[in-house]
Formats: structure tokens, sequence, C-alpha cells
């Protein structure tokens, strides 16, 4: 019996042993998921904290936005203007395109006009130089008939 007691003694020997070390080794497990739930907490915390200046300056822009509805009031306006101003300068270029248009045929008929009166007084011109060669000559004939003349009577 004695040497069952020693077995006995030496079996809950190693079974305290395991434990102490089981129980060590959980204690470092906890220490260490302690330590990791800690580092997780501070992260989320972290992450919280980006996110919350996030929506706050989210929440900042949006307050600067104009409403939908007064983006499209001033939109129509302006579109109102933009027509009005494009309807004006139509009229405005359909009286000018009127007006050139006159003011051309004005123009053409009297360069017309003084085209004519050019080209008459080219014409009486022509006419009176055409006299004048035509005057010219007969009197340089006259004049060699009388110089034959002259000279043929001695």
């Amino acid at each position: 019996m004695r040497d069952l007691d020693r077995r006995f003694a030496a079996m809950q020997l190693q079974m305290d042993q395991r434990f102490d070390a089981a129980e060590k080794s959980v204690t470092i497990a906890m220490t260490a998921s302690e330590k990791a739930v800690d580092k997780a907490q501070e992260a989320s915390e972290k992450r919280f904290d980006g996110v919350n200046e996030f929506r706050k300056a989210l929440s900042d822009q949006t307050s600067t936005f104009i409403p939908r509805a007064e983006h499209e009031s001033q939109y129509k306006a302006l579109a109102d203007r933009v027509t009005s101003a494009s309807e004006r300068t139509g009229a405005l270029e359909l009286r000018l395109t009127s007006r050139l248009d006159t003011s051309s045929g004005e123009k053409a008929g009297s360069e017309d006009s003084r085209t004519m009166s050019r080209d008459h007084r080219t014409q009486a011109v022509s006419v009176t130089v055409m006299i004048l060669v035509v005057v010219a000559t007969l009197v340089s004939v006259a004049s060699f008939i009388v110089s034959l003349l002259v000279h043929a009577h001695p």
C-alpha cells in the first residue's frame, strides 16, 4: 500500500503541477486577451472619433448648401433672363439685318448710278477724242495735199 500511496502522491503532485501550469497558461491567455480587448476598444474609439469628425464635417458642409427649392427658383429666374435677353438680341439682329439690307440696296443703287455716270463721261471723252483724231487726220491730209500742190506748181 505504501507503494500505492507513493504512486498516488506522485500522481497527485503531477496533477497539481499540471493544474498550476494550466492555471498559469489560462492567466497569461486571459491577460493577453484583456490587453487585446483594451487595444481593440481604443482602436474602435479612435475610429469612431474619426467617423464622428467626418460626420460633423459633412453636417457643417451640408448646412452651407443651398436648398433645392431655392436653387430651382434662382435657376428658373436666371433661365428666364437668358431667354429674354436672347429674344431681345434676336429682335435687334433682325432690325439691324433689315437696316443693313436697306442700306446696302441704297449703296448699290448709288454705286450703280455713279458707275453709269462715269461710263457716260468715259464714252463722251472717247467720242471727243475720236472726233479730234478724225479732225487731226483730216488736217494732216489737207496739209499734205496743200504741200503737194504748192510744191507741184513752182
